[in-house]
């Protein structure tokens, strides 16, 4: 099948409407304007999906002359049309003198038409006289998740280094709250925390159980950890800081999630570049409002989860942060929850959990989280 798919300001139609047919060839209509997105939107498929060059072709159109959009559109009609291949134009996006054009001709000369409602995440499939709604029913990664809201995917933790640290974490959660592990974490909550003026001269040297943590006497930024009688080749201070301040819930909400078997994507400390033109489009101020990383996200039936992990108390910055990520890269449908190793007991916090649909799983009854976290996926709204 040959899909054409018009340019606008949004990837997401075209995005959607690609992995909905998974056509052999498409074509990417664009303007004068909208050359660069197009360019873009081609080099997306080549280097995510695998497509070859001479699979996506780029055609340039006016963008409002009728006359001259007609005989165009009539054109390329009969050349994509007439072999006898499936054809299917995707009209949903740019200016609509284009899109209008391009739909009369193709609809004439017999080709399947669709139209991606992404409000109301659906598609509309037309052939002939016969329209086929169709629900939003994609396994997307995290990555696709954000590309679709106009984002990238800046970084993620490695996959592997956190499944070898997992017995450490878990460790760390069931032994939290003993004397030596509580002022290692709450040592390394106050070094990452501090502002760089104020950075604390932390040191950490202990022996508890199975866990062994030393500063390197002559450079107090690297230390040596071992677990279970196994060296950690991770030596940067900062590194462990993380890690010791909260990372090690974040890596267990991550594989909680996993073990499950039913997200489609599962990634932990999820960096998210919003470099994309419909981030320029909702203003330069967006960076100072909305804190582009989220602890853990996951993704089922195309959607996203978000998951907010504290280690220590819950404020309402964290709640406030954690409902701007939704608001701003997740559909409609999308969940969103707060996993805290203290339980919230302010009713201001509360409230504001209930009024944004953020789900809270609290401590530090360690089985009972486990048991919550596993259980979120019975969340996610089934789109039928």
């Amino acid at each position: 099948m040959t899909l054409l798919s018009i340019i606008g300001g949004q990837p997401a139609p075209n995005l959607l409407a690609f992995l909905q047919l998974r056509p052999s060839q498409l074509v990417l209509i664009h303007t004068e304007d909208s050359v660069k997105q197009a360019e873009d939107f081609r080099g997306l498929l080549l280097t995510e999906y695998g497509l070859s060059g001479g699979a996506v072709r780029l055609r340039e159109f006016p963008a409002t002359d009728p006359a001259q959009i007609q005989e165009k559109a009539a054109a390329l009609a009969a050349e994509l049309c007439s072999g006898g291949e499936a054809c299917c134009l995707n009209y949903t996006g740019g200016p609509k003198p284009l899109a209008v054009q391009l739909y009369l001709a193709f609809r004439d000369d017999g080709a399947e038409l669709l139209y991606v409602d992404t409000q109301e995440e659906r598609m509309w499939r037309t052939a002939g006289a016969v329209h086929t709604e169709i629900p939003f029913l994609f396994q997307l990664r995290v990555k696709e998740v954000l590309i679709l809201k106009g984002a990238g995917l800046r970084a993620v933790s490695d996959q592997r280094v956190m499944a070898q640290r997992l017995p450490l974490c878990r460790w760390l959660a069931e032994n939290r709250e003993t004397d030596g592990v509580k002022s290692l974490l709450s040592g390394a909550s106050a070094f990452r925390n501090a502002p760089v003026y104020k950075t604390p001269d932390w040191r950490p040297n202990l022996e508890a159980g199975p866990l062994s943590v030393f500063t390197d006497a002559v450079n107090p930024t690297q230390l040596e950890v071992s677990f279970a009688g196994q060296l950690f080749p991770q030596k940067k201070r900062t590194y462990w800081a993380e890690v010791f301040a909260g990372g090690w819930l974040e890596d267990l909400v991550c594989s909680w999630l996993t073990e499950t078997g039913e997200y489609d994507d599962v990634q932990a400390n999820v960096k998210i570049r919003p470099d994309s033109g419909t981030e320029k489009q909702r203003g330069s101020k967006m960076e100072d409002t909305v804190k582009n990383e989220i602890d853990v996200m996951a993704v089922k039936n195309a959607v996203p989860l978000f998951a907010e992990c504290k280690a220590g108390r819950v404020d309402q910055k964290a709640i406030t942060n954690l409902f701007s990520i939704m608001e701003t890269y997740g559909p409609r449908y999308r969940q969103g929850a707060l996993i805290s190793w203290y339980p919230v007991t302010n009713t201001v916090l509360l409230e504001k959990l209930r009024d944004y649909g953020i789900t809270l799983i609290q401590g530090p009854n360690l089985n009972q989280m486990e048991r919550e976290v596993k259980g979120l996926w019975e969340r996610i709204v089934v789109r039928v």
